[in-house]
C-alpha cells in the first residue's frame, strides 16, 4: 500500500502545492486498496476502477461484477487506462473533486465513514454500504500503521503497462505506448503465477475480472 500512497500524495501536491492531509491519505489509500484488491486487480494505473476514457483517451475494455437489482451480475465495460501511476493518481483525485465533492471533502477530514456514505450518495458504487463502509476502515486502519512506520510494507502493486490490455484509443488507433496483444500475451506466459488474477485480451476471448467498477 506503501506505493499507492505515495503516488496520492504526490500527485495531491502537484495540483494543490500543499502536503496531503495524514487522515486523507489513510482514506484515500483505503479506498484505493479496495477497489483494487491491494494492487491485485488495478489495470493500467487505474486507482478507482474509473470507467471511461483517461485524459489520453485511452480505454481498456475488462470483465466486471456490479450489483443490479439487487444480483451480482458480470458485464463487460470499458475503464480508463493511463501510462503511468501518477496520471493515474492525479485523474482519480480529480475526478473526486470534480464528481464527488462531499465525498472528497469527508476524505480531507480523515472521515472514512463519512466517506462511504457520501460516495453511496453519490452512486460511486453499487455494494452494500455497511459491507463497503467496513472494507474502508479496515484498510484505513492498515494504511494508518503504514503511516506511522513511515515506509512502504513492500506490497507489490501490479498496476504496470504489462497488465494493460489494448493499447487502443478510442478511435482505433494503435498507441505504441502501450503493449500489443501478442507483448501482452508473452508476459502473461512469464508470469505463470499470476495467471489467475490477469486476463488475456478481449480478442483472445478471456478477460481480467478486477473489482466492481465505476462510472
Amino acid at each position: 500500500m506503501g506505493e499507492v500512497r505515495a503516488a496520492l500524495e504526490t500527485a495531491y501536491r502537484k495540483q494543490t502545492g500543499r502536503s496531503m492531509p495524514a487522515g486523507m491519505a489513510e482514506v484515500l489509500t483505503a479506498h484505493v486498496a479496495h477497489e483494487t484488491a491491494r494492487g491485485d486487480r488495478m489495470f493500467n494505473f487505474n486507482f478507482g476502477g474509473i470507467k471511461g476514457a483517461g485524459p489520453s483517451g485511452l480505454s481498456a475494455r475488462y470483465l466486471t461484477t456490479e450489483v443490479l437489482d439487487g444480483k451480482h451480475k458480470k458485464i463487460v465495460d470499458g475503464f480508463r487506462a493511463y501510462r503511468n501511476a501518477t496520471e493515474g493518481a492525479e485523474d482519480y483525485l480529480s475526478l473526486l473533486g470534480d464528481r464527488y465533492p462531499a465525498a472528497l471533502a469527508k476524505a480531507q477530514g480523515g472521515d472514512v465513514v463519512g466517506f462511504a456514505a457520501a460516495l453511496k450518495q453519490q452512486r460511486y458504487y453499487t455494494a452494500d454500504l455497511g459491507d463497503y463502509t467496513r472494507a474502508l476502515e479496515a484498510h484505513a486502519g492498515e494504511a494508518a500503521a503504514l503511516g506511522r512506520q513511515g515506509r512502504a510494507d513492500g506490497t507489490s502493486y501490479h498496476y504496470g503497462k504489462e497488465l494493460a490490455l489494448e493499447g487502443l484509443r478510442l478511435d482505433g488507433v494503435q498507441d505504441a505506448s502501450l503493449p500489443t496483444t501478442i507483448e501482452v500475451a508473452r508476459v502473461l506466459d512469464s508470469m505463470s503465477s499470476l495467471a489467475s488474477r490477469i486476463g488475456a485480451p478481449l480478442d483472445d476471448g478471456q478477460a481480467a475480472e478486477p473489482a466492481r467498477r465505476k462510472a
